[in-house]
């Protein structure tokens, strides 16, 4: 993620800033990074809650299963540890594979949010 420095920022400023968002950056994972990021802004984009079909491209089994055992955002998905994942109907090892890759990808891991 990159921050810019909006216009009308002191030099003072933006030294603060671009020291700020470094330490936070080698503190936080990438997504709970984001996250805070989209608070500042003020764009009410809370990526933990978010429709994981807007967030993550699953295949038609892992999204079928996930639909059905009622887990629909990225909070519901992170707050599952690998056993509850794999406990949920119809979900193997595949899925489970599926999902933690992606989730990787996105700074992201089961139990994030437990």
């Amino acid at each position: 993620m990159i921050i810019k420095h909006q216009d009308g920022c002191t030099p003072a400023r933006q030294c603060a800033v671009c020291e700020a968002a470094r330490f936070l950056r080698t503190k936080l994972s990438s997504a709970d990074f984001a996250h805070f990021v989209g608070i500042l802004e003020g764009t009410g984009t809370d990526l933990f809650d978010k429709s994981i079909n807007d967030v993550f491209d699953f295949g038609v089994r892992t999204a079928n299963c996930l639909s059905n055992a009622k887990i629909q955002t990225v909070r519901q998905l992170l707050s599952l540890n690998d056993a509850e994942f794999l406990r949920l109907p119809n979900m193997g090892r595949r899925s489970l594979n599926e999902v933690k890759e992606s989730l990787g990808e996105k700074g992201l891991r089961f139990a994030q949010l437990a």
